[in-house]
């Protein structure tokens, strides 16, 4: 899909025509495969659309290199149209979240008529930096050390892509992925597989798209949402903390929480399965028109 910043997007279909549609956001760094435990699980009951957020997995990159939420949104709401008629279910993961919750704020009138209900999967509502462990310290170091290093990535990227693979090579790649991803029950499959993503995607698009979240803050949108909402945190998860789930659940008028343990930012992937079946109750008991979940 062509879009007016010059990208294209990769987007795939899986699963059954006629059933509901989930699109599936993934984290930033990762790309559409994030979603391939999910697919196994959901796609005999649900038509699952997933796409690579732009720069990452196939899809190209923005001649603009605009990676701001607001432009991510757009591409969500573009995605959104291959829908038809037939309203969808937004899942985000971690980026996907803040990506699904910008949507909300800037598309409040596809709620309920194009989108059914949303799901954030250990995400944030405001600037990451904000709600990571250990936030007072790198919000100290925001300014001073965070941005002029993003820069550095940018202007070095093929150096860091190149330290990126020799961090894989000599095993400190899994450690860091183990540290901040996994809560001690993943499998090697599964640490592998999100490890080599840091070695598939730019460091100098990882770098503009974290520009984007430090300029990011939905939190004046979350009281105005008002389809069904499934908020899922991770109890250990070091880069979006439970807390910035509670505070969304809280400020997000009659949304369900769900938790995964033990679990840090990759639980989704750790514990797949229980993750496959709380995104299927949510998405089932959004169909029933008794639900208090359902559509009115």
């Amino acid at each position: 899909m062509g879009r007016p910043d010059g990208s294209e997007l990769r987007i795939e279909c899986y699963g059954r025509e006629d059933a509901t549609p989930i699109i599936l956001t993934h984290g930033w760094g990762a790309n559409s495969t994030e979603w391939d435990y999910l697919k196994k699980e959901l796609a005999g009951d649900f038509q699952l659309i997933v796409w690579d957020l732009p720069g990452l997995g196939r899809s190209t990159r923005p001649t603009n290199r605009d990676y701001s939420m607001e432009n991510l949104s757009r591409d969500l709401e573009a995605v959104l149209g291959l829908t038809s008629d037939r309203p969808a279910i937004l899942l985000g993961h971690s980026i996907g979240g803040m990506i699904t919750l910008t949507f909300c704020r800037l598309f409040p009138e596809a709620l309920r008529a194009r989108v059914r209900a949303i799901a954030l999967v250990q995400t944030t509502y405001t600037n990451p930096v904000r709600t990571t462990k250990m936030a007072s310290l790198f919000t100290a170091l925001e300014r001073p050390v965070i941005v002029p290093l993003l820069h550095l990535t940018i202007w070095l990227s093929p150096l860091v892509w190149l330290s990126n693979w020799m961090s894989y090579l000599n095993g400190s790649a899994f450690l860091s992925t183990k540290s901040s991803g996994f809560a001690g029950t993943e499998t090697w499959e599964a640490l592998n597989f999100v490890t080599r993503f840091q070695l598939q995607a730019s460091p100098a698009v990882l770098a503009r798209g974290m520009f984007g979240m430090l300029r990011y803050d939905a939190s004046a949108a979350l009281e105005a949402i008002n389809v069904p909402a499934l908020v899922l945190a991770g109890d250990r998860d070091p880069v979006c903390t439970p807390e910035a789930s509670e505070r969304i659940q809280r400020d997000l008028p009659g949304a369900q929480t769900a938790h995964l343990a033990p679990a840090k930012h990759m639980g989704l992937i750790e514990h797949h399965a229980h993750f496959a079946k709380i995104v299927s109750q949510f998405s089932a008991s959004c169909l029933q028109p008794n639900s208090p979940h359902s559509q009115s």
